[in-house]
């Protein structure tokens, strides 16, 4: 039993070690989630947040009370007056301990720590935005490379139709119901369907690099087909109920509230500014050499500013007028975006539905010219054009149905509606 046991266990080993695992089929977010980790953009990113939160830490710090030691060593010329020489000798060496407190800087310390935070903020709205072109980078690729699967697929079965009728005329010659001409006929088509088969292979293959590109998958990668959609698509006044939460208006808001913050900061410096001071001194010179402490507080007052300050509090105005100018721009663009993505779903869903109905057709027409052939009324190159307008039309007609699910992702993703599931779009 054991030997029987040992056998089994080897066989399954190498078994296996000579069988290579299929690879599990990859759906549209599971190719988005390879790309969020390789992008380089994303990295570049998360790099400016991490600067942004450096930047909040040294707006704080500049509130906060910073403790020095000081010393200097320097040597003079000596004054004839021995009363001057107490007071100015000729080593000047000297060393203290400072304790400084910023007590009022005109609120500007306050502005810019609020401007750093906004900047942060937007950087993250920045790093969302970067998200949803991967999105659209990848769902392009994706679904062009299940379309073009899919016309392979259709070439195949053509090509398999036209041998299928090759041979039927083979059948007939031997009977003499059918010419030579025709079976080159089929075969020039069978050629030429050949032909466009390995244009469409190439085609496939770059898109395929593109997502390799794109995600680190293997070219060979094995895609799900989710080209289903929901049986209720919303109208379009309901994809545009969110503009205002649209990680591109959040960051232009948030832009405008750093350059209220910017305008703080330029006004403050009107405002007069005041610290707390004490020094402790390890070595004086002269006869400070016993004063051991002192403690203030220093107050500056602005005088004659104006032609300093005003430029800069017009250049803040204006480029606070310059981010609320973006804003309505941006939720424009977005608007437009938005508008344009679902027309462009709504009349593709309506080519898809006509093109379903002109399958249908094409196949009964091809039916009624094989009738008629077979009783000498329509000829050979009738029955083949109707053959190969089938196959094209649902060619058309099945890279629209799949690229119809890219629209809807798309339409998805510029609403901020795209769910993060696996779910069939």
């Amino acid at each position: 039993m054991k030997k029987i046991f040992s056998i089994f266990t080897i066989t399954t080993i190498f078994f296996l070690q000579i069988t290579p695992l299929k690879a599990a089929p990859v759906s549209l977010n599971e190719c988005y989630s390879f790309a969020i980790k390789k992008s380089r953009q994303l990295s570049t990113q998360f790099e400016r947040i991490e600067q942004a939160e450096q930047r909040i830490k040294t707006a704080q710090a500049v509130s906060l009370p910073s403790l020095s030691l000081e010393s200097n060593i320097s040597y003079q010329d000596q004054p004839d007056s021995r009363e001057a020489r107490s007071f100015f000798p000729s080593n000047q060496t000297s060393s203290k301990i400072q304790l400084s407190v910023p007590l009022f800087k005109g609120f500007r310390d306050v502005a810019a720590l609020s401007q750093r935070k906004y900047e942060k903020t937007a950087q993250q709205l920045a790093l969302e935005n970067a998200k949803r072109q991967i999105f659209n980078d990848v769902a392009q690729t994706y679904f062009t490379i299940l379309a073009i699967e899919h016309d392979l697929k259709s070439y195949d079965k053509e090509i398999d139709a036209n041998e299928k009728r090759k041979n039927e005329l083979l059948s007939l010659k031997r009977l003499a119901r059918s010419r030579d001409a025709d079976i080159v006929t089929v075969q020039t088509a069978i050629a030429t369907l050949e032909a466009a088969k390995e244009t469409v292979q190439g085609q496939l293959q770059i898109a395929r690099e593109i997502l390799s590109f794109l995600t680190d998958l293997p070219t060979d990668a094995v895609l799900t087909d989710s080209s289903s959609l929901p049986k209720n698509i919303p109208a379009l006044e309901n994809w545009l109920t969110d503009l205002n939460q649209l990680p591109s208006v959040q960051e232009a808001e948030l832009s405008l509230e750093s350059s209220k913050q910017s305008l703080r900061q330029a006004k403050g410096e009107y405002y007069p500014s005041a610290a707390f001071n004490t020094n402790y001194y390890l070595i004086r010179p002269g006869i400070f050499s016993d004063i051991r402490w002192d403690i203030g507080v220093s107050i500056s007052i602005p005088f004659l500013s104006k032609k300093t300050v005003q430029p800069h509090i017009k250049e803040a105005e204006s480029r606070l007028r310059e981010k609320e100018i973006a804003i309505t721009q941006i939720k424009d663009t977005e608007a437009h975006a938005i508008r344009l993505a679902y027309t462009q779903f709504q009349a593709n869903k309506s080519q898809v539905n006509r093109l379903e109905k002109a399958v249908k057709l094409s196949s009964e027409r091809h039916r009624l010219l094989l009738q008629d052939n077979q009783q000498g009324v329509a000829t050979n190159l009738d029955v083949l054009q109707a053959l190969a307008g089938i196959y094209q039309t649902e060619r058309v007609k099945d890279h629209a149905k799949i690229m119809l699910g890219y629209d809807y992702a798309v339409l998805e993703n510029l609403t901020g509606k795209r769910s993060s599931s696996d779910a069939k779009i």
